[in-house]
């Protein structure tokens, strides 16, 4: 994938590799090694060296979270999502194996491709909902009440708690106070409407 984007969108490649430089010390970008005899192909890590020059690091002396945070990068990125072909991108708990201070920059890459297809993350991280720009009415809160999973858009005294800054976002999950609002038809149920 990192080779096709070199190829055929170098943006979103320089975009990757800016991502990782801002989120890696040290790092200045990956790319993609494609052995087509083998049917094989791997990430080649950039870093920059004590001399101040780009050192390859092989992709098994990569981080897990490095390899990761490519993959992900990748996957928002590629060609396909870029020129709609592909409407819908799901990324399940992309944070993992990330360190903290990574996760406004991901957020910031989750957001901006939202622009290109639609974009889907599950996850049970606090830390990823930790910047300015993650927005409530984009959420929706799954949590088992017993029954079965209820999932909805975050509920009433949730909401009372962030527009009345008792709690910031990530927060309100850290403190159990993050769960969905009834749904609709479960309310019309109660009240004997149908």
């Amino acid at each position: 994938m990192l080779d096709a984007l070199t190829q055929r969108y170098p943006w979103a490649k320089q975009t990757i590799d800016g991502y990782l430089a801002s989120m890696i010390d040290n790092a200045v970008g990956l790319d993609g090694v494609e052995v087509v005899e083998a049917d094989l192909a791997f990430v080649v890590g950039r870093f920059l060296g004590e001399d101040g020059q780009s050192v390859k690091i092989d992709h098994r002396s990569l981080s897990g979270g490095t390899r990761r945070l490519a993959a992900v990068l990748a996957a928002l990125l590629q060609p396909a999502a870029l020129s709609g072909d592909i409407p819908f991108v799901a990324i399940e708990e992309p944070e993992a194996s990330l360190y903290p201070p990574m996760l406004g920059a991901l957020y910031d890459a989750l957001a901006a491709a939202a622009c290109n297809t639609q974009v889907m993350v599950t996850t049970q991280s606090a830390d990823l909902l930790d910047n300015a720009a993650a927005d409530p009415a984009q959420l929706l809160v799954v949590r088992d009440d017993g029954t079965g999973s209820a999932i909805g858009p975050i509920d009433q005294a949730g909401r009372r708690l962030l527009a009345e800054g008792v709690l910031t976002f990530p927060e309100l999950p850290r403190c159990g106070e993050m769960r969905p609002a009834p749904s609709l038809a479960g309310l019309d149920l109660l009240e004997g409407r149908e």
